[in-house]
């Protein structure tokens, strides 16, 4: 594996509390994939794709007059929205997840984007956890039982059965049936997950960014211990972007404005949640 030295020395350093928070980051990314070498930058667009996932949902949902909570292309992304705009067209250079979704799923009758992207996803999270990087794969690992501990905390504070809530998370994994049969607000798993009594706080005060400091702030434990023996690796490159993506999110959130937000939030996740046929 390539050492990279010179890429990670002349980046630049963000913290949350900077007075000039601006963060490029397609100019990150750009800049990045300029200097990894080819199988290096194949995995780095992993940490992208995210992006792609929601620009061909909010495409494939716009073909079909569906409601989209997303209003515009999300950038960084690997795939312009030219290369996007025929989902029935499957390129060889989308990631094999992604034309494998095209390919299976073209007479499939979509009920919502959130049905549509919660099945890309779903194609993608089997991709990624398979990678031979082991830093990848334990980090989205980490990161789906993040985000199915924050949506079954905000689906259960909106009044939805277990039932529901299981089948709105991602994968079947020993988490998701716990969440599934367990009546108790931290669903009985903070010993193993402690940052859960952080985000009922945050989630029952309805401040999402909080909520999203907290998450914030857990990933960032996270990936410093599982890169805190490796230097000028490959992966202090995915840590680097990582706390870019974050802090970009969360300095661009103004408090004031996300509990107006929460309101509209909450609505979205309803209609979503409705919408989709199981």
């Amino acid at each position: 594996m390539s050492v990279y030295y010179y890429l990670l020395s002349g980046l630049k350093e963000f913290h949350l509390n900077d007075s000039n928070k601006t963060i490029d980051l397609v100019s990150i990314c750009d800049h990045v994939l300029e200097q990894l070498d080819e199988k290096d930058g194949f995995l780095f667009k992993y940490l992208i794709y995210p992006n792609d996932n929601k620009n061909l949902s909010y495409i494939m949902a716009s073909n079909l007059n569906m409601y989209s909570s997303y209003d515009e292309y999300i950038k960084p992304s690997v795939f312009d929205g030219t290369a996007l705009e025929h989902p029935n067209t499957v390129s060889s250079e989308f990631p094999l997840y992604m034309q494998d979704f095209l390919d299976n799923n073209k007479n499939v009758d979509w009920a919502s984007i959130a049905h549509i992207e919660n099945n890309l996803l779903s194609a993608f999270y089997n991709e990624v956890l398979a990678s031979d990087n082991k830093f990848l794969s334990e980090y989205f690992s980490f990161l789906i039982d993040l985000k199915n501990i924050i949506a079954a905390i905000n689906l259960r504070m909106l009044g939805y059965s277990n039932d529901k809530i299981k089948k709105s998370l991602i994968g079947d994994s020993m988490l998701v049936d716990m969440i599934a049969k367990s009546a108790a607000d931290d669903f009985g798993v903070s010993k193993e997950y402690p940052y859960i009594a952080s985000m009922l706080n945050a989630i029952k005060a309805k401040d999402p960014y909080a909520l999203e400091k907290v998450e914030m702030d857990t990933v960032f434990e996270y990936i410093e211990v599982k890169s805190s023996s490796m230097f000028f690796q490959l992966e202090n490159v995915f840590v680097y972007y990582i706390k870019c993506l974050y802090i970009d999110r969360l300095s661009n959130r103004d408090a004031e404005e996300g509990k107006e937000a929460i309101k509209t939030l909450i609505s979205e996740i309803k209609k979503s949640l409705d919408n989709v046929k199981v």
